[in-house]
């Protein structure tokens, strides 16, 4: 079967890290992408799934449907169109990103309504499949996991160390000079943690998530790590910017 292959489409956002131009360059190479495909088609070959991710943050919440109407139908050969409401990872993490652009817990409920659905799938080419997420599941809360025992998930960064928790910082070894059988039972031993089980059973709202991310970074970070996070500038609104 095909490699389903969905584009990250953060740069449609140019504000959100402040690429400007990023729209046109993001949609010139997904334009790229959809040429490759129709090629590959023409000429009888496999060809990648052609699909867009769009992390959805508060200042682009409203612009979902144009997404759909506007930008999708440039792609004939888009298949699937993918709207996330941001993880509070990272550089979205922050108590001043969480401020301005971290989804509100009414804004997440009504992204995965099924009437934004609906409403969001009847703007799209019908030849786009649509979908909404919260993005749950990767806060690996103690009782998703408990339900969900096939959700385990494990990270390998470039220099091969191993993320048990994809979106927290620290890492349980290297794949590249430690067994994985030993790397897989660490990672059991750090969902299990009491400290990272009672973070995550504290959530209840997603500011609260974004807490949580802080408190377990800075518990299981390497000092380069929290040397990185502390160096990370405070998000200033474009319309707040000098």
């Amino acid at each position: 079967m095909p490699t389903s292959r969905r584009i990250p489409a953060r740069a449609l956002r140019p504000r959100f890290r402040r690429a400007f131009g990023s729209f046109t360059r993001a949609t010139a190479g997904l334009a790229r992408i959809d040429a490759e495909v129709a090629r590959r088609r023409a000429e009888g070959l496999r060809a990648p799934r052609f699909g867009i991710d769009c992390v959805v943050v508060r200042s682009n919440f409203d612009e979902l449907e144009e997404m759909c109407a506007r930008v999708a139908p440039r792609f004939p050969h888009l298949e699937t169109l993918y709207f996330g409401a941001v993880v509070p990872t990272g550089l979205a993490s922050r108590p001043s990103f969480v401020e301005h652009e971290l989804l509100s817990d009414d804004q997440v409920a009504e992204l995965i309504a099924p009437d934004t659905l609906k409403r969001l799938r009847a703007a799209a080419p019908t030849s786009v499949t649509v979908e909404t997420t919260e993005n749950f599941e990767v806060q690996m809360n103690p009782a998703f996991l408990a339900r969900t025992p096939s959700f385990r998930p494990m990270e390998i960064e470039p220099d091969g160390e191993v993320r048990a928790m994809p979106i927290y910082e620290g890492t349980v070894g290297s794949l590249l000079t430690e067994d994985p059988q030993v790397l897989w039972r660490r990672s059991y031993e750090r969902w299990d943690d009491p400290f990272v089980v009672e973070t995550l059973d504290s959530i209840h709202s997603r500011a609260d998530w974004a807490e949580a991310v802080r408190r377990i970074d800075e518990r299981f970070a390497s000092d380069e790590d929290r040397a990185r996070i502390a160096a990370r500038p405070v998000h200033v609104p474009l319309g707040l910017a000098r």
